[in-house]
């Protein structure tokens, strides 16, 4: 059990759970097991809180409004205490004409770019992931993002209502800028698909956002629908009621359960989730999953053919190529993907 509940997010949860429910049935060795991690995890969650609070107030005095994604606004948001939702790194949401500010502005702080690309590959890694990785030699590490997934990630692409909606919570004794509940439910959806849903956690940020916010569903179904994410949506819902009784409408939580797409993909997630010998989904894996998780065909074709045809990371190690043949890994890139790939399919 303490195995699994580290990589899955959710070592403090557990303590705080034994030790409200049945402390005295807990052998004394596991709950200091715990106690250790959870004094680690709450020193590393005070010190990025408060380097949080300082980027935010450098950003802002240079005009580069920002607002933090996961990390201590989410923990406080979701669970009022910054040291109950693990976290590694920081994340912030910048307009996209601010972007170039904002790097030279953490640029001057320390934080440098952890891959080094020739400009084609920058572009095609931005224009894929819509964010930039950024790091400091003592191993802070800011991601700087100027949407909120791809555009075909399933999110609502209309940031300048988003950033019109934004709600304060409060972070570290003062109210910092987050998404609003709506918003950030549809996030936490995209994210958790994009990946997957590898880690317990993210299926209990979905649960505990449900229990705290009064939510038009309705009303996120549609904007889900329009942008290709209904499915996407409907699967964090069903995954946050059926494994930890999100307490959602009885007709939605009705319509759910005998949906045939969005049950057959959790129970692809409840398998990979709670597997003995858990590992990390292929290119391959992944592949199926979102092309499963998109309803409109559109999407799904315009996935795969993302998937299959954009050069990546593994593709510019394959093969060095000079900036003036770089076209040349749209050729490289499908063999690459047939070798590896030819015997899983």
């Amino acid at each position: 059990m303490l195995a699994r509940a580290r990589p899955h997010g959710v070592a403090p949860l557990l303590r705080r759970h034994l030790l409200s429910a049945c402390p005295d049935a807990v052998p004394p060795h596991v709950m200091e097991a715990l106690a250790t991690r959870d004094r680690a995890d709450a020193r590393r969650a005070l010190r990025l809180t408060a380097e949080l609070l300082r980027l935010l107030d450098l950003l802002g005095a240079h005009g580069v409004p920002a607002v933090p994604l996961k990390g201590p606004a989410l923990a406080a948001a979701l669970y009022g205490d910054v040291s109950l939702r693990p976290f590694r790194d920081l994340d912030l949401l910048v307009r996209e004409a601010d972007v170039p500010r904002a790097l030279a502005l953490l640029g001057d702080e320390g934080y440098r770019r952890q891959e080094t690309f020739t400009p084609p590959n920058e572009a095609v890694v931005v224009r894929a992931t819509r964010h930039h990785s950024l790091a400091r030699p003592d191993g802070d590490i800011v991601e700087l993002h100027s949407a909120l997934g791809p555009d075909d990630s399933g999110f609502p692409q209309d940031l300048a209502d988003l950033w019109a909606r934004l709600a304060p919570v409060c972070v570290g004794g003062r109210d910092v800028p987050a998404l609003a509940p709506a918003d950030l439910l549809l996030f936490l959806c995209a994210h958790g698909a994009k990946h997957l849903w590898q880690r317990l956690e993210w299926i209990a940020d979905v649960a505990e956002l449900v229990r705290r916010s009064q939510l038009d569903y309705d009303g996120l179904a549609a904007r889900a629908r329009a942008a290709g994410g209904g499915r996407v949506l409907r699967l964090g819902l069903f995954l946050a009621w059926d494994l930890l009784d999100a307490p959602l409408p009885a007709p939605l939580a009705r319509s759910l359960a005998i949906d045939r797409s969005v049950t057959a993909l959790g129970e692809t997630v409840r398998e990979r989730l709670f597997a003995d010998s858990p590992s990390a989904p292929s290119g391959f894996e992944l592949l199926r999953f979102h092309t499963r998780a998109r309803e409109r065909l559109r999407d799904r074709v315009r996935g795969a053919v993302r998937a299959v045809a954009t050069p990546g990371v593994s593709d510019w190690a394959l093969v060095r190529l000079p900036d003036s043949l770089y076209p040349l890994y749209y050729v490289v890139r499908p063999f690459r993907l047939a070798g590896k790939y030819a015997g899983s399919i």
